[in-house]
């Protein structure tokens, strides 16, 4: 994919974005897109773009990590935006929020911050959710050095986590259901 065919590439979308230089290109060409569009495009737009950053955890991570470089700049509102709408996508739909651990504001390296997100990443993929992970996830915010709770506001933990817990056809033993009532 040589330079100076990014229109192509673009029309394409982000099945050919595998190239990481071809990625970078169509991802910024999507944000100018993005911002510069028609109201009624910007969710076929956005929802191109999600799928093109959340396809591995590294396109994930270098995407946010370029909009939160971007928050400073005079549209940096619109890509606070636009990273949040990431993240909750991501949360909903992907492997690649297990990397939400290096994002976290305020808060040092903690080995375990990147062991609470591959749980709440297991939890967030999986039909139903398990026992042995929301026991994990609880013994760890119970034990002395804690992940960071910043982990545990995704909204589409809490959702999967009350669902399961108020699903009618969902049998759940008394532990299962204690431990998921200490993680909400």
């Amino acid at each position: 994919l040589q330079q100076g065919y990014d229109k192509e590439v673009a029309a394409v979308g982000g099945s050919i974005s595998g190239n990481f230089n071809v990625f970078n290109r169509l991802f910024v060409r999507k944000i100018k897109e993005l911002h510069s569009c028609a109201s009624e495009k910007k969710e076929a737009i956005l929802s191109q773009l999600f799928q093109m950053c959340c396809t591995d955890e590294i396109k994930y991570t270098y995407s946010r990590l370029i909009l939160a470089a971007a928050f400073d700049t005079p549209y940096g509102t619109f890509f606070r935006q636009f990273s949040a709408k990431l993240e909750a996508y991501a949360a909903k739909n992907t492997q690649a929020w297990k990397m939400k651990s290096l994002f976290l504001s305020g808060s040092e390296y903690n080995p375990k911050n990147i062991e609470a997100a591959f749980c709440i990443s297991s939890i967030l993929r999986s039909s139903t959710v398990v026992l042995g992970d929301v026991q994990k996830l609880n013994r760890m915010y119970k034990e002395g050095d804690t992940p960071s709770v910043e982990l545990l506001r995704c909204p589409a933990l809490k959702e999967k986590l009350l669902r399961d817990l108020f699903a009618p056809k969902r049998k759940l033993g008394e532990q299962h259901r204690l431990h998921i009532v200490e993680v909400i």
